[in-house]
């Protein structure tokens, strides 16, 4: 987790928290994997939210 940006780390560890929270019978480098794949979409999909759309 230590080399994903800080955006982010910081969405997976929210995520992984409320997981944790929620189930504690998760594998945790399952828990990971799904954390990491989901804080990506999130941020990607915020970043495109912020994007001015371009003239053509």
């Amino acid at each position: 987790m230590k080399n994903l940006p800080k955006a982010v780390r910081s969405k997976a560890i929210e995520i992984a928290n409320t997981l944790l929270e929620e189930k504690n019978d998760i594998d945790e480098c399952i828990l990971m994997e799904i954390v990491i794949s989901q804080a990506k979409a999130w941020v990607k999909k915020s970043k495109l939210k912020k994007r001015p759309m371009q003239k053509k």
